[in-house]
């Protein structure tokens, strides 16, 4: 179940209760999407208060990890160019076309809104003399082949994000001049300009290069987990794990490849188990007070981990050539899921006496 399956139905305050729930579980993807929801019902500009509040948490915990992971990537690869290694350059490059769009995806749903000086964020918290600059200084267009029009995007979608917490807290910031907002805001209000709105949202609707994991190497495939273990993006390091094994055993791995295989997993199943762990309690907590419209949404999210969650524990038993799982079935008591996720990270921590072995021989 995706969430946007699991969403069908759902009323404005129920996605905003599940964004508060994901929020708790540190779902920041999830808390976006519930928020996506609920603004494609009604404009950014009529949420109240808390609910806007949701949404900019939603995104600036997503727009800060995008951040940090491709300014790694983007310094790992200029330190291979450096050092003329053309393989490692070009192998960086493609995982850097991989999750590009995912960042222009995340960056265009906020651009969207500041296409125009109506938009009701520049109105109300900026002084008049700026918002005409605030537009038109997003002008200059950025070859779209080069990371550099990334980095700049993620910088002024940052702040963007920066602007709307100023419109959840302060007055608009009369009597400020323009050089101390350049000051508090370089990237939005950089006389030079970053980017053409119009040009860069075209090229995302224009789409862009897919990369498939399936059709890696081995070799490239763990070199991507490495780079995706660096940039602390571990759910692109599990796919990539999960496609090394495709066609080989986890006994058939090489040391590295088997502690890339355990890591990506462990983080995998151990992340799932958390969320899974404090959206229980609040279930809990929710049917002690037996409000049952809360439980029957709350269960609703929980059906979703636990198929997440489920699809994990049976890559593991399979590729550990453990016992055949379970069927996946909502029937199954919450207890016994837990049981699986003892299970499952009990399997993946065995491999690594067996490595400290290997290691020793």
């Amino acid at each position: 179940m995706d969430l946007e399956e699991m969403t069908e139905g759902l009323s404005r305050e129920d996605n905003v209760y599940l964004a508060k729930l994901a929020k708790l579980a540190m779902r920041y993807e999830d808390m976006v999407g519930f928020m996506d929801k609920v603004v494609q019902t009604v404009k950014l500009e009529e949420l109240n208060k808390e609910e806007k509040y949701l949404w900019f948490m939603g995104y600036k915990n997503v727009i800060r990890a995008r951040a940090t992971s491709w300014e790694i990537i983007s310094s790992i690869e200029r330190k291979e160019k450096c050092m003329g290694n053309a393989g490692h350059v070009k192998r960086i490059n493609k995982y850097m076309r991989k999750i590009r769009p995912n960042i222009r995806e995340i960056c265009s749903k906020i651009m969207l809104n500041l296409k125009s000086v109506d938009f009701f964020l520049i109105n109300s918290v900026l002084p008049d003399q700026f918002k005409e600059n605030f537009v038109e200084n997003q002008v200059e267009h950025v070859d779209n082949m080069n990371s550099k029009i990334e980095t700049d995007v993620l910088k002024i979608c940052d702040e963007l994000l920066d602007i709307f917490q100023l419109h959840l807290t302060v007055e608009p910031l009369e009597g400020m001049s323009y050089e101390f907002m350049e000051h508090i805001f370089p990237n939005c209000f950089s006389r030079g300009g970053n980017i053409d709105y119009d040009i860069y949202l075209s090229e995302l609707e224009s789409g862009l290069e897919q990369v498939k994991i399936s059709e890696m190497s081995r070799e490239e495939g763990v070199y991507m987990a490495v780079l995706a273990q660096q940039a602390v993006r571990f759910n692109d390091m599990f796919d990539f794990m999960k496609g090394v094994v495709t066609e080989i055993k986890v006994d058939e791995l090489t040391l590295e490849e088997r502690r890339l295989w355990s890591l990506a997993y462990i983080e995998k199943v151990s992340t799932v188990g958390y969320t899974l762990g404090i959206v229980s309690s609040i279930l809990d907590m929710e049917e002690d007070k037996q409000d049952k419209d809360r439980a029957i949404i709350i269960k609703k999210y929980m059906h979703k981990l636990l198929k997440e969650f489920y699809e994990i524990y049976a890559l593991t038993l399979k590729h550990t050539n453990k016992a055949e799982p379970l069927e996946f079935s909502t029937q199954l008591s919450l207890k016994s899921y837990f049981q699986m996720h003892r299970v499952c990270l009990s399997y993946l921590h065995i491999i690594k006496p067996g490595l400290q072995t290997e290691e020793a021989s």
